[in-house]
């Protein structure tokens, strides 16, 4: 009987499930995350007089070819500020 305890002790053992490589994958997935973007308020990035190019998408009228003039007025509400871009 002795002997028999040594084996089903032994054999117990055998069932462990054992974790290789988590560590790994939790370390791949931290350097996966995309890194925290900063809050810029619009009056920290553009200023007075700052000379910006800007980029205009604009449809042409009939027969006419689209038009712009060199004084812009940026809304607000419509304009995307990318920086770092």
């Amino acid at each position: 009987r002795g002997m028999l305890e040594d084996v089903s002790a032994s054999h117990s053992d055998e069932h462990e499930v054992e974790s290789v490589g988590a560590e790994d994958a939790l370390e791949e997935i931290r350097s996966r995350r995309k890194p925290v973007r900063r809050q810029y308020k619009i009056q920290e990035v553009i200023k007075r007089r700052q000379i910006l190019l800007v980029q205009v998408v604009k449809e042409e009228r009939g027969n006419k070819g689209a038009a712009l003039t060199t004084y812009l007025s940026l809304a607000g509400r419509y304009s995307v500020l990318m920086p770092n871009t």
